[in-house]
């Protein structure tokens, strides 16, 4: 049987695993957003 204190530890870090992987896509987004859709914008104007 699991004591209430690593229950407690198991659910925090798979919390915290959760909100990496949610800061990890963001991170792409923003990516894509300043970078590849500016680039794509300037590409198009040069053609």
């Amino acid at each position: 049987m699991m004591s209430p204190g690593k229950l407690f530890a198991k659910r925090l870090f798979a919390e915290l695993k959760f909100q990496l992987s949610i800061w990890r896509t963001t991170i792409d987004w923003t990516v894509a957003l300043y970078i590849v859709l500016p680039a794509i914008a300037l590409g198009i104007n040069q053609y």
